[in-house]
């Protein structure tokens, strides 16, 4: 299965939601799911990036 969480900040350490993202993450892999996140890279090291998008 193809997954993708799109949240704003996940790589936050101290928010709930994105902790609780990063759990979902971490077991949806273990069980060979295909993950992605869409998010900003804040605090983070990403494993594919864009350039920004401005309006």
């Amino acid at each position: 299965m193809k997954i993708l969480f799109v949240i704003d900040d996940y790589f936050n350490r101290s928010n709930g939601m994105c902790i609780s993202t990063q759990r979902f993450v971490g077991q949806y892999k273990k069980m060979g799911q295909d993950v992605r996140i869409l998010s900003t890279n804040l605090g983070g090291q990403a494993d594919l990036s864009c350039s920004t998008i401005e309006h």
